[in-house]
């Protein structure tokens, strides 16, 4: 059975409407509740170890959405295990100087997301800040003093 009614699309016409839908399935760029459901010690293409982290961003209008973080044991990256282990509560492992992939296990809190546009893979999301803990929790416990008494 041929196909013949339909509207032939430019490449340029096609890679707009694969970018289009890809956003569709994208969250919108803000802070999201986030929690991790899985780390594991492996090793990087250079031989390097590291903790891939599966982190999932809770949408609370639908689906979830899952993300992937990359820490090297490197001490260019500290900033960035630093900043994970602050949002999930883990300073004071951080602190001592040692943490494991089983630390990370179901740990929540929260983080900003983003989108952007990968030149290998397309639109996704990524983590572009964690939110320390502290800062969590001392944004819940803002009180309200305008209370009519």
């Amino acid at each position: 059975m041929p196909w013949d009614n339909f509207t032939p699309m430019t490449d340029e016409d096609i890679q707009n409407e694969l970018e289009d839908r890809q956003k569709d399935f994208l969250l919108e760029e803000g802070t999201y509740d986030i929690k991790v459901s899985k780390c594991v010690e492996r090793q990087s293409k250079s031989g390097n170890d590291m903790f891939e982290v599966s982190i999932e961003l809770i949408n609370p209008k639908g689906k979830n959405r899952t993300v992937f973080e990359y820490i090297l044991h490197d001490q260019k990256w500290m900033h960035k295990l630093k900043s994970i282990c602050d949002c999930l509560d883990m300073s004071e492992a951080y602190n001592k100087g040692s943490v494991s992939s089983a630390d990370f296990e179901l740990k929540t809190g929260k983080a900003h997301v983003e989108r952007f546009n990968d030149k290998l893979y397309g639109w996704k999301n990524k983590i572009s800040k964690y939110i320390p803990s502290r800062e969590k929790q001392e944004s819940e416990d803002i009180i309200d003093d305008d209370i009519p008494f």
